[in-house]
């Protein structure tokens, strides 16, 4: 959606703030405030699009619009994912 170049900027800026890629999800809301601090306004597509992709991790649906508070969708993922016993697509317990 963004390109290569917009993803390897985005690291960047998360690194500077000491948040590795293999950390975003753990340290979303410092992964947030970085995005603001360094995009204003406009990191709000970034957010939204980084909590659709760890929705998509899961296997969940996406049941959150753009303009609602992600924190909050962020943290019901977290409560469904331990609930439910969920793991991301990649692990092996999913292989």
């Amino acid at each position: 959606m963004l390109g290569h170049a917009v993803r390897i900027t985005i690291l960047e800026v998360l690194e500077s703030k000491g948040i590795m890629s293999n950390e975003i999800a753990d340290k979303f809301t410092g992964a947030f405030d970085a995005l603001n601090k360094f995009f204003g306004t406009g990191s709000k597509v970034i957010q939204h699009k980084m909590l659709v992709e760890v929705y998509h991790e899961y296997s969940q649906k996406v049941n959150f619009a753009f303009l609602d508070k992600l924190e909050d969708r962020l943290t019901a993922l977290k409560a469904q994912v331990i609930n439910d016993h969920l793991y991301p697509k990649d692990t092996p317990e999913n292989v």
